[in-house]
């Protein structure tokens, strides 16, 4: 079993990074109009993402980093939850403790297939999460480490 795929098998793991990258470009383009509708000003920005086009890499050629640049808010990752999710949200260890090293925040979107809502964690939110909030390994990240982190923590915006 890889430690990327989990117990799903390559035609399943290429299908699920596909439509996960389409997803987070859909979502990320969605915030930059979020952006644009309250403030008037078109962020400029650039994808720094390692597969921006969904196609399935090399263990080698993977990175945790940044998704895009985006002016005024420096890098960016983004994740999602499909699915609305009341209590608590999770996000990998791993991730969390390189975001923090390298000044990346995360865009992330709660509820993406319904009516999605939003929260954007600084490098400085990320370091309370670290403090502050249990790691646990996640089933949803295939039993990874993942900090478990309380929804009620954070303001959460209307995506739309």
């Amino acid at each position: 079993m890889s430690y990327r795929k989990d117990i799903r098998s390559d035609e399943e793991f290429a299908e699920d990074i596909q439509k996960h990258t389409k997803r987070e470009l859909d979502l990320f383009i969605r915030w930059l109009d979020f952006i644009k509708n309250k403030t008037g000003k078109v962020l400029t920005y650039q994808s720094i993402g390692c597969g921006p086009d969904g196609e399935v890499l090399a263990d080698k050629d993977v990175s945790v980093g940044a998704d895009f640049e985006v002016e005024e808010y420096g890098k960016i990752d983004v994740k999602f939850s499909n699915v609305k999710i009341k209590d608590f949200f999770h996000l990998k260890e791993k991730h969390v403790l390189r975001y923090i090293e390298d000044d990346v925040s995360i865009l992330m979107v709660n509820d993406a297939e319904g009516t999605p809502v939003f929260t954007l964690l600084d490098p400085r939110i990320l370091a309370n999460v670290k403090r502050t909030c249990q790691i646990v390994n996640f089933g949803g990240f295939g039993f990874k480490p993942s900090f478990r982190i309380p929804i009620g923590d954070f303001i959460w915006r209307q995506l739309d």
